[in-house]
């Protein structure tokens, strides 16, 4: 088996394991550690996979990075929206909304590019 596909099932197995929280839970509480120890590693793959122009890791890396932090980050927004008014954040949508929608040819050329750059990588 390649290192590669070591590595991936590695790292699959590491964020099963923190979704599920084996081996997180001391006395009722979570361990935020081994959380930010896997984010920490996955940073690291995917600065090595860009590094090394190798498109996998890169983008395996990437999504399981930004799906650990979405799990990670959901309690806290979800508690800091529930503090705000119920104008906010339909307001901050519709910003959004308008900023897409202005910059919206910018963003397809800088899509096309991404898209070459990681079809160039091996």
């Amino acid at each position: 088996m390649s290192y590669l596909i070591i590595a991936t099932i590695v790292i699959i197995v590491a964020v099963i394991a923190v979704i599920n929280g084996v081996g997180l839970r001391r006395q009722g509480k979570r361990d935020e550690g081994n959380a930010w120890i896997l984010a920490s590693a996955l940073a690291v793959i995917v600065l090595v996979g860009g590094w090394q122009r190798l498109q996998a890791p890169l983008v395996l890396g990437g999504g399981v990075l930004a799906a650990v932090a979405l799990h990670e980050l959901a309690p806290w927004v979800s508690g800091v929206v529930a503090d705000l008014p119920r104008w906010l954040p339909l307001a901050a949508a519709g910003l959004l909304l308008l900023v897409v929608g202005a910059t919206y040819e910018q963003r397809r050329r800088d899509v096309r590019r991404m898209r070459d750059a990681l079809m160039r990588m091996s």
